[in-house]
């Protein structure tokens, strides 16, 4: 499973697990609790880029902030939000968030993984190259959503777990 593309480029590419009803978060926190996928994210994530909004960085464990083995870039609108640690903030749309970093050349790792939450992925959909997606099989209530998606991309993947389905999409493929 790779992600880069044949030539140097870097990828966006989406990171999520949600329900059937998109719920992927309550109260900041995330309503299960999946090992396995925590593993897979951060397989997938170490080694590059991610991208996350304000509340998703707060909602993280103090003892795993930052994600470690990872650049980590913070989105805010919030010009005086401070973060003590090796984090870089940027006071811009999430999309320009995106275009700055694609644009440098010493990123780490062939991704920048857009890791939540809400109003980051909503914002960055049309940047997307890629969706890696964990659709949790339960009810949960929740008060964060995945937006809808899949009609401007296509199934790549897909790997059957009881508790949960691993499913990559892939723009336009």
């Amino acid at each position: 499973m790779t992600t880069s593309k044949s030539s140097n480029k870097k990828i966006v590419a989406a990171i999520v697990a949600m329900t059937d009803d998109r719920v992927v978060g309550k109260d900041g926190d995330i309503p299960w609790h999946l090992p396995e996928d925590q593993k897979r994210f951060a397989k997938l994530t170490k080694g590059n880029t991610v991208l996350m909004g304000r509340k998703t960085y707060e909602s993280i464990p103090d003892k795993y902030r930052p994600l470690k083995q990872r650049k980590n870039v913070l989105v805010t609108r919030n010009s005086n939000w401070k973060s003590e640690e090796d984090v870089e903030v940027m006071v811009c749309s999430p999309v320009r968030a995106v275009e700055k970093l694609l644009s440098r050349e010493n990123l780490p790792g062939d991704t920048i993984w857009v890791i939540g939450g809400e109003e980051i992925w909503r914002s960055t959909l049309p940047r997307l190259d890629m969706v890696y997606l964990t659709k949790v099989h339960l009810k949960a209530e929740g008060d964060c959503f995945m937006p809808a998606f899949e009609d401007d991309f296509k199934e790549i993947f897909r790997e059957e777990h009881e508790e949960f389905t691993y499913i990559n999409y892939k723009r336009g493929a």
